[in-house]
């Protein structure tokens, strides 16, 4: 784990972050049959320069979460296509494919955004980063109900 201590807060309902975290380990340690280390990071940062970040992703503040692993990797055609609902590279016994699709939807869903880095031989990095809030102020999940909100909270990105 490398966690920073001061990253920012994010809107996100906490169940469905431990179920991106949990998809997310779980795939790296599938594409590990050897062995190997994953590594699971925290950080704040800012993208400005937008020209020189993938195409989909805004300017703007973030809390990056990142899961390494130190496996086998993909391929162009593999990377292309990790997303997909029902798309996996195991055995037929060993999963359906929705790992990563539901990872993709909860990032989504968060207004945040996903990427993948991977080369055949090398691992993967699967980087989500998600809008930092402004403030600091975490808020209860009842005050949200009371203020109209969603039953989404304001959680530690690292928690």
């Amino acid at each position: 784990l490398h966690l920073d201590p001061d990253v920012g807060v994010v809107r996100a309902d906490q169940g469905q972050m431990e179920q991106l975290l949990i998809n997310l380990a779980t795939n790296a340690r599938d594409a590990m049959p050897a062995g190997g280390r994953v590594h699971v990071r925290t950080a704040n940062c800012n993208i400005a320069d937008v020209s020189s970040a993938p195409p989909h992703i805004l300017a703007g503040d973030y809390v990056s979460l990142s899961v390494t692993d130190e496996g086998e990797g993909m391929s162009a055609d593999i990377r292309s296509r990790v997303f997909e609902p029902f798309f996996t590279t195991k055995p037929q016994d060993r999963g359906l494919g929705l790992g990563l699709s539901m990872v993709h939807d909860i990032v989504t869903e968060s207004g945040g955004f996903i990427t993948v880095d991977s080369e055949s031989g090398r691992g993967s990095t699967f980087t989500v980063l998600l809008s930092r809030l402004a403030t600091g102020t975490m808020t209860a999940p009842a005050e949200a109900a009371v203020a109209g909100g969603t039953p989404s909270r304001q959680i530690r990105a690292h928690r």
